[in-house]
């Protein structure tokens, strides 16, 4: 699947990367299919190890503080909660 998103600025992003909207409706990219598990964190849920990265991602959405962005890969069915710093990934200052 090939993703084409126009902005409201006119801006044109196309890729198979994973988008979001932050909460001032700005997108941005916010990943490359690119989840590997090692292993599990002691004392939290267990998610199986694994390399996930051909796993479709689905739904991503910011909390309404815009602090924690939740994604989902579809396969094994799995909702992710990751902290910011948002900032610098919506001002492109970011490292690839």
């Amino acid at each position: 699947m090939t993703v084409i998103l126009v902005g409201a600025s006119g801006e044109v992003v196309r890729g198979t990367r994973l988008l979001a909207l932050d909460r001032h409706g700005q997108s941005m990219e916010i990943g490359e299919n690119n989840i590997v598990i090692d292993e599990p964190i002691p004392g939290r849920p267990v998610i199986e190890s694994g390399d996930y990265r051909q796993s479709e991602w689905a739904g991503a959405t910011f909390s309404p503080d815009g602090k924690t962005l939740f994604v989902n890969i579809q396969t094994p069915g799995i909702t992710f909660a990751i902290a910011g710093p948002w900032e610098t990934v919506a001002s492109g200052q970011h490292s690839s």
